[in-house]
């Protein structure tokens, strides 16, 4: 049974899955909520399941959707809407999908679309989704693969009934699957250990002040040990030693901080994520 005290979300970017995943929960037997508003149609033929037709995002925005009385319930929350959850207690499976497919089906929905500088957009939109569940503290999340959950739903709605602490009927869940609505497979199994891998990698956008200080501050404790030690066998005074030791490494360990933040900002070098 689902907490009455915490929102369940689906979601993910357009056509990555979230619709399948609410239709999988609902046959589960979790409470989930729609309203109908936005009607099934070729390529969605089982229903979208949104709220309000989709202008969730936009009241979230405005804050005036009433989020807290759907505790206890799953809604559809895409990608996008996530940083105006306000605070609360939140549980999300967050499903991913190979872009090309993606892309393959908004063009099916909406035509001819730019795919070189939209691809890096939803790239963008999924790295930086991850790493807002990761960085707030009223979050829990797990990642989902689509492909995985049609191929493989056996062990992957088991990874989503445990997470979500058993509240699903599995066999009951299985039953939403239908595997002829993939109709623009394009990859290979998206086994959990990729998933993870694609965590690591696209869940990285820098990192906290905390973060680096607490680095900075093991660096330098390093320090302080090797320096001392070389001083010491140097002068063999304590005294010289615990001087040059301490006026080196006070400097240092402020300038190191400003040292990692300034490298954190600059992108050469880095090997980016390429889906």
């Amino acid at each position: 049974m689902l907490s009455d005290r915490i929102n369940y979300i689906v979601s993910g970017l357009e056509r990555s899955g979230t619709s399948a995943m609410m239709q999988v929960l609902e046959a589960g037997g979790a409470p989930v909520a729609y309203d109908g508003s936005r009607p099934a149609d070729y390529h969605n033929p089982k229903g979208y399941y949104e709220l309000e037709g989709g202008k969730i995002i936009r009241r979230l925005m405005e804050r005036s959707f009433p989020i807290e009385r759907y505790r206890g319930r799953f809604i559809k929350v895409t990608a996008y809407g996530l940083k105006f959850l306000p605070e609360g207690r939140y549980k999300i499976i967050y499903m991913l999908r190979d872009l090309d497919e993606i892309l393959d089906s908004q063009e099916k929905m909406a035509g001819k679309l730019d795919r070189e500088s939209y691809k890096p957009l939803l790239e963008k939109l999924n790295r930086y989704s991850i790493s807002l569940m990761e960085s707030r503290g009223d979050m829990e999340y797990i990642l989902i693969s689509y492909h995985d959950l049609l191929s493989n739903p056996e062990e992957t709605i088991d990874r989503v009934n445990t997470f979500i602490g058993n509240s699903l009927d599995p066999d009951r869940a299985k039953t939403a699957i239908d595997t002829s609505l993939y109709r623009n497979r394009r990859i290979g199994k998206m086994d959990t250990e990729r998933i993870e891998d694609h965590l690591a990698r696209m869940a990285y956008l820098g990192e906290t002040r905390k973060r680096s200080w607490v680095k900075s501050i093991g660096w330098r404790l390093l320090g302080i040990v090797i320096l001392g030690g070389i001083s010491w066998l140097l002068t063999h005074s304590w005294q010289e030693t615990t001087a040059i030791t301490v006026a080196f490494h006070a400097i240092r360990f402020v300038l190191y901080y400003f040292y990692e933040r300034a490298w954190d900002r600059v992108r050469w070098g880095r090997i980016p994520f390429r889906g």
